[in-house]
């Protein structure tokens, strides 16, 4: 049911990302395809375009390999968001609610704007969890 894509550099980083989603996803219907973007040098736009084409399942997650997954059957909730929710065009994990036209990052906005629900780890310190917005729900329109 879900297709992962991965633009994978780092083969190190690829493997633990996939160990966390095999431990985690708790569904049988999915595939990871991995875009070897070691050689090509893709962007990552194109990367992802390249993984969708060999994709084979309805529901398509992109993810960057220095991800680590760490809610228990997560696949399920992806699915079941979206099938609850059948305007729904995309879940994230990180976003704000409002993005410059200008070239930028989608945090270099005002805090309060942000939403945010992640582990942010580190190489020399510890680990923070970060959860910005979703004050009143779980769920929160952000800018496209």
């Amino acid at each position: 049911m879900i297709s992962i894509i991965i633009c994978s550099r780092n083969i190190h980083l690829y493997d633990k990302v996939y160990k966390s989603i095999q431990e985690t996803i708790g569904i049988l219907d999915y595939e990871i395809i991995r875009i070897d973007n070691s050689i090509e040098n893709l962007s990552i736009t194109k990367a992802y375009n390249k993984g969708i084409q060999k994709s084979k399942y309805e529901y398509l997650l992109f993810v960057h390999e220095d991800v680590i997954f760490h809610t228990l059957n997560w696949g399920q909730i992806v699915i079941n968001t979206f099938e609850s929710n059948l305007k729904l065009g995309l879940i994230g994990v990180a976003g704000a609610k409002y993005k410059s036209k200008y070239p930028s990052a989608f945090w270099h906005t005002k805090e309060e704007l942000l939403n945010m629900n992640l582990i942010q780890h580190y190489p020399y310190k510890p680990s923070r969890y970060v959860k910005l917005g979703f004050r009143e729900r779980n769920e929160e329109n952000v800018a496209e």
